[in-house]
């Protein structure tokens, strides 16, 4: 797949009449400024015309890899003006940002350098800095430009390389020249179809020494900008780029070093880092919420109770800040009594607090969702993003993520729906899917319709698992009673509804399923001449935009598999008779992933229908997506199929 879409790219091209491959700063074509349209795609805002990065190696003292990042872009549209607005992000202790330049050209000729001032320089993070400007005078029709270098002390991951953005590009290039003492291994997805490429072991001089090099050099031209499509995860691994991960170094006359070993050895690593293992494996660190919740949980005789109770507790006491984190500077207790951790420790205090109540539990490391698919070949730490835990619980493994007290445990953040996470045993490391079980969500709605086509509907939702963890958090957030569950979504669909009354359920079970009631004044009646066209569908489960894509480059990723239940009794207006109801249908994959059943019954004072949509797999490949694109356009014509109404003479 990722190698068609190259080919895709390739076939699909932009003409590259002015290409510049060697840039040089302020030499600006004239006809690039002269231009003021891409033909080949005059939809687009911006065009990015070169940007390169050029990687060498500096091996005087510290060793550092140094980089030189190139970029050009065409502004055509105001659409395009957040390409001027630019942030450069690095970590002082080990990185240098230097020589930065940025200039912008204007259509009548002008040209405006921005100066020292210009640069903002501020914290971004605890550990990150960050460089932000924006250019002056922007307007349709100019190039920004700009360059700097970048040092690096730590160089064990080269910072990907995108060939392909959301804009056009007119040429884009990664070169590298990596001394014999580096071995680096591609984590790259792309190969093929390169513009350029070469890859080859030569002599060289590196900071004054003769020496063995590898060189690369990749290069694509004309690519066409991707679109964002719906329900996509991970868009950024179907794109075209160049990562590079050391695993070796081997200087001369000294021993090798590995940089990435093996699972086992990062394990048991881990295990005895202060920053991770020892948080967790040490009572005195987590003696404060341990005594909190033991007294409560010593009359449990069950793991998963003992472990609810700590899920509950350490839940409604802590407050996440809003970082995902795979580790902890703070002692655990220091947390507890500010109330407040990163991700990371507010799971490795529920961690500390199971082992400690003897259930088995281990460290849970995921890449989130749009960080990129986990590399499962290389032990390669610095692609986690968040700590989980994962407890055996009566026998049964089940994940616990703790956040918010409106997610039932064994249900992960959304974000780390990411397909699998590393579990960080020293005894037994492995991977492990991250699965979660089969969500509902029922809405069943009697439906009375007023002479004027604006309809009492009074509605009762049963929700469970994420559906109902986001219809409480609406309730808790709303500041509009049209933002709170089903109402959000009739107004969706109908923008002029009007919220009436609502009655939420309450059960002792926090999780339990979300139960509520919701009344409101629709108009989704037309009352023409002699007849009545209904629109009896209040609620859609999937976003129209999924089946807008002709061409499906990344899979259709749901994050879980779930069932939609809708089920409506529109009661026949006094005076009128059933002209017109949609025909019934059943829709199904060859695999039964996706299911869909729409019937329309019709009694004597009302007409039934049911629509019922189910997706058994969170996931469906993008050669699947032509099976589902077809299926789900017909469950929008039949979502959106009138029920006519027409007066009895």
């Amino acid at each position: 797949m990722r190698f068609l879409l190259l080919l895709l790219l390739i076939s699909s091209t932009i003409p590259s009449v002015f290409a510049q491959k060697d840039f040089r700063f302020g030499k600006i074509d004239k006809q690039d400024l002269a231009m003021t349209e891409l033909a080949s795609d005059t939809s687009a805002g911006a065009y990015v015309l070169h940007h390169s990065n050029v990687i060498f190696y500096s091996l005087n003292d510290i060793p550092t890899m140094m980089r030189t990042v190139n970029r050009r872009v065409k502004l055509l549209k105001r659409s395009g003006f957040n390409e001027a607005d630019i942030s450069i992000y690095y970590h002082p202790d080990s990185e240098k940002i230097s020589g930065l330049k940025a200039a912008i050209h204007l259509p009548d000729g002008e040209t405006i350098k921005l100066k020292n001032k210009d640069f903002i320089r501020e914290d971004y993070s605890e550990q990150t800095r960050v460089i932000k400007f924006t250019y002056p005078q922007v307007t349709e029709g100019a190039i920004i430009e700009y360059t700097y270098s970048h040092s690096d002390e730590n160089f064990t991951i080269v910072p990907a390389f995108y060939f392909q953005e959301d804009v056009p590009v007119r040429y884009a290039q990664f070169r590298a020249t990596i001394p014999q003492y580096f071995h680096y291994v591609s984590l790259s997805n792309a190969t093929g179809a390169w513009t350029e490429s070469s890859n080859d072991v030569v002599n060289d001089v590196v900071s004054g020494t003769q020496m063995r090099v590898v060189k690369m050099k990749y290069a694509l031209e004309d690519v066409r900008a991707f679109t964002d499509q719906p329900y996509t995860n991970n868009l950024s691994d179907y794109l075209p780029r160049i990562q590079l991960q050391l695993k070796t170094i081997m200087p001369p006359n000294g021993e090798k070093h590995d940089v990435i070993s093996s699972w086992e050895n990062l394990a048991k690593d881990l295990d005895g880092f202060a920053w991770f293992g020892k948080k967790y494996n040490n009572r005195n660190d987590v003696k404060k919420p341990l005594e909190s919740i033991q007294p409560i949980a010593a009359d449990e005789t069950k793991e998963y109770d003992k472990a609810l109770v700590a899920y509950r507790y350490i839940g409604q006491h802590m407050n996440w800040d809003g970082y995902y984190r795979i580790s902890s500077d703070d002692r655990l207790n220091q947390c507890w009594d500010k109330a407040t951790g990163n991700s990371a420790e507010i799971n490795m205090i529920l961690l500390g607090v199971l082992r400690e109540m003897g259930i088995e539990a281990q460290p849970l490391l995921v890449s989130l969702r749009d960080r990129g698919a986990h590399v499962m070949t290389y032990p390669i730490f610095d692609q986690f993003d968040h700590l989980m835990v994962l407890a055996r619980l009566d026998g049964k493994e089940m994940i616990l993520d703790v956040n918010n007290p409106n997610r039932e445990m064994g249900l992960p953040r959304f974000k780390a729906l990411n397909g699998y996470g590393w579990v960080a045993d020293p005894e037994k490391p492995r991977w492990i899917e991250v699965n979660v079980p089969k969500m509902s969500k029922t809405v069943v709605a009697e439906i009375a319709i007023g002479e004027d086509g604006v309809a009492t509907v009074d509605a009762q939702a049963r929700m469970m698992g994420y559906h109902a963890e986001s219809g409480r958090n609406n309730l808790q957030a709303k500041e509009d009673e049209n933002e709170g569950p089903i109402m959000r979504e009739i107004t969706s669909i109908f923008p002029e509804a009007e919220f009436v009354t609502r009655e939420v359920e309450e059960d002792e079970d926090p999780y339990a399923p979300l139960k509520l009631k919701v009344q409101a004044k629709v108009p989704l009646a037309q009352v023409m001449d002699d007849y009545i066209y209904v629109s009896p569908v209040v609620y859609y489960p999937l976003e129209e935009g999924l089946v807008d894509t002709e061409n499906r480059l990344a899979p259709v990723d749901l994050g879980y598999p779930t069932k939609y239940r809708y089920i409506a009794k529109i009661k026949i207006p006094e005076g009128y008779k059933v002209d017109e109801v949609p025909e019934g249908s059943r829709l199904r994959s060859e695999d039964g992933g996706v299911s869909v059943t729409y019937s329309a019954l019709v009694g004597e004072e009302e007409v039934s229908l049911t629509y019922f949509m189910e997706l058994s797999r969170a996931t469906f490949s993008a050669q699947e997506y032509y099976t589902l694109k077809e299926i789900f356009e017909r469950a929008i014509e039949l979502q959106e199929s009138p029920i006519v109404f027409r007066k009895v003479e």
